[in-house]
């Protein structure tokens, strides 16, 4: 449903955490009109097509106020002489993204931005699952990108299965490895892994102007804001909750990978351990535009419950450098992470 605050696919990189939205139709003329020599060599409805994404990008990007917007509108114009439909300017609108320096913005065509939300072709992601030392519970949250309900839902519940049968088994602490995560639908990764943190609030979303929108879990329904995200018929609760927590992150770990790691931080039981994550820690806002195609602006940074702002890479509280823990790159746990967890009350002398 295209209702639901997602994070969306762009090539390997996953975007976005607003609710989609029409683009408007411009009622003026651009912001920063071009000079009689810049209008594009197009027809009326690819500049309107244009001006369009032009103004969602200037008005709405977290980056767009250092650009010249005077000199973006005329290279972008040039850039799009010549063309015959709205996918032309797919690779102008892509150009202007990353000429402002949002990394996360991205354009998806129709049929991307349909299948999103449709049924997935492909299996659901299986949740790795494995205990350590026969009392470490090895939770592996592998990127995932959809926003149809049923497969959120899905997702979701196998890693509350996958928690569920760890503590189970007496897990007295938890290792949380995003490492090889680089994005996907974030809220169905929270949702999935709130026995660990329980209810409350995780993060936020940081504007601009300063608001703030809460990342929530509450009986089984993880929110952005008042937005329901994903809702669980039977939720999972720990039987022994507040138990040590290992996080691993890579600069493999990126976008809804970022979002997870970043839940996790300053937590009283948590410790996270690796390097510093890819640095997409932004919002996108999905923007539909006139023939179904979506365009990602990043409008927002992600935030940790302390209020903690993250615009670029999430920093480890233990660095673990390959070339001396060759075994992170193979998804072994590294053996900092193990040791932490078993000088914890939780797990000592088990």
């Amino acid at each position: 449903m295209r209702q639901i605050i997602l994070m969306l696919l762009m090539v390997s990189l996953l975007a976005a955490c607003v609710p989609p939205t029409a683009a408007p139709t411009p009622a003026s003329t651009p912001t920063t009109a071009p000079s009689p020599t810049s209008t594009p060599s197009i027809s009326p409805e690819l500049q309107t097509y244009l001006d369009t994404a032009l103004e969602l990008i200037q008005e709405n990007s977290l980056y767009s106020t250092a650009a010249d917007w005077a000199e973006l509108r005329a290279w972008a114009y040039e850039s799009a002489a010549g063309a015959q439909s709205t996918a032309d300017l797919y690779p102008v609108i892509d150009m202007v993204l990353g000429a402002i320096g949002d990394r996360h913005g991205y354009l998806m065509p129709p049929v991307e931005a349909d299948a999103y939300f449709e049924a997935p072709t492909e299996p659901i992601p299986a949740i790795q699952q494995e205990l350590l030392q026969d009392r470490l519970g090895h939770i592996v949250v592998p990127a995932f990108a959809s926003g149809n309900d049923e497969a959120v839902r899905q997702f979701a519940s196998q890693i509350q299965a996958a928690i569920q049968s760890l503590d189970a088994q007496g897990a007295c602490g938890w290792v949380v490895d995003v490492r090889h995560n680089d994005g996907g639908n974030g809220f169905a990764m929270l949702a999935g892994l709130a026995p660990l943190l329980g209810d409350g609030v995780y993060g936020y979303h940081t504007y601009a102007n300063g608001n703030l929108l809460e990342w929530r879990y509450e009986d089984g329904k993880m929110y952005m804001g008042e937005i329901q995200q994903v809702e669980l018929s039977d939720p999972y609760q720990l039987i022994q909750p507040g138990k040590p927590i290992a996080v691993l992150a890579s600069e493999l770990t990126t976008s809804a990978g970022e979002i997870v790691a970043i839940a996790f931080r300053d937590w009283p039981n948590t410790r996270s351990f690796g390097q510093e994550t890819w640095g997409r820690t932004t919002a996108p806002h999905g923007y539909i535009l006139s023939d179904g195609a979506m365009l990602g602006v990043s409008v927002a940074y992600f935030t940790d419950h302390t209020g903690h702002v993250y615009n670029e890479k999430v920093e480890p509280d233990v660095y673990i450098l390959e070339d001396k823990a060759p075994e992170y790159r193979d998804r072994s746990v590294p053996q900092q992470a193990i040791d932490w967890l078993l000088s914890q009350p939780a797990c000592a002398g088990q």
